[in-house]
């Protein structure tokens, strides 16, 4: 085989060892620090450590700190409107995505999601709900999303 290729091949054994390793570890992870990653996050996570040379923890608390970013975000919406929001775990994975490569989560959350307070004060209205799950597309395309959550529930 070419150089390349066997450059691919131990790339993808790396690749691999990382993510066993940061699977393994998920038990610990979950208790320090109340998260570990899974599906996409694992993919970023384990792409960091080669990136930036990084060992498992690392990646992890970097991660943990813009899920916290998300967190506070929530948080501060319950507070100022009296309404819940949660993602589902492929819209936080999205989300984190978006904050890996923006930065300041409570600002793209802000930025995202700065129709929300006025539409889910509608559906509340509407409906009684006060926590509302949103999903990959909430993230993906938040006003669209906002939008159709109405119609739906607007509808005769």
């Amino acid at each position: 085989p070419s150089r390349r290729e066997r450059f691919e091949v131990l790339a993808g054994r790396e690749r691999e060892l990382f993510a066993r390793s940061l699977t393994d570890r998920a038990g610990e992870f979950e208790e320090r620090y109340g998260f570990h990653p899974e599906g996409g996050v694992l993919d970023m996570a384990v792409q960091r450590m080669i990136d930036q040379g990084t060992d498992e923890e690392e990646a992890v608390r970097y991660f943990s700190g813009l899920l916290a970013g998300v967190e506070r975000f929530t948080s501060s919406f319950r507070e100022k409107h009296s309404l819940a929001i949660a993602f589902t775990a492929e819209a936080r994975d999205r989300l984190l995505e978006q904050v890996a490569t923006e930065g300041d989560a409570e600002a793209l959350c802000r930025r995202l999601f700065s129709n929300y307070p006025l539409g889910l004060q509608l559906l509340h209205e509407k409906t009684g709900k006060e926590s509302f799950e949103l999903d990959r597309y909430a993230v993906e395309e938040p006003d669209a999303r906002l939008d159709r959550m109405i119609k739906e529930n607007y509808e005769v």
